[in-house]
């Protein structure tokens, strides 16, 4: 999937199980690289994951949390939902793949 209207220009995964909440930053992104994104495109693999916008930790089993299923996306937006969001695997292993973007001139890499 592309981002359709937007210039991917950082990208980054991670894996996740039960026990381990991620936040944007465990994808190795630069703090610039994240200042400057205006979207955030993910694609999960392996297993169903939750998440929350509220920098909240979402609680796998409590399902405390919205549900990205296994090989579905989501695009994040705006900015405060991206520094805000959290993620963890519902069952099992799971993988996210996650692209930064802009809508305007790309930032330059590093």
């Amino acid at each position: 999937m592309a981002l359709i209207g937007a210039i991917g220009y950082a990208t980054g995964s991670v894996d996740l199980n039960t026990s381990v909440v991620i936040t944007i930053e465990d994808f190795g992104f630069t703090e610039q690289q994240i200042k400057d994104a205006d979207v955030l495109h993910l694609t999960c693999f392996g297993n169903d994951v939750l998440f929350l916008y509220s920098g909240e930790n979402p609680v796998s089993g409590s399902l405390f949390g919205h549900l990205l299923y296994e090989n579905g996306n989501l695009l994040v937006k705006p900015r405060q939902n991206i520094r805000n969001f959290r993620a963890t695997a519902v069952t099992g292993a799971a993988s996210l793949v996650a692209t930064l973007g802009t809508f305007g001139i790309p930032p330059s890499s590093g």
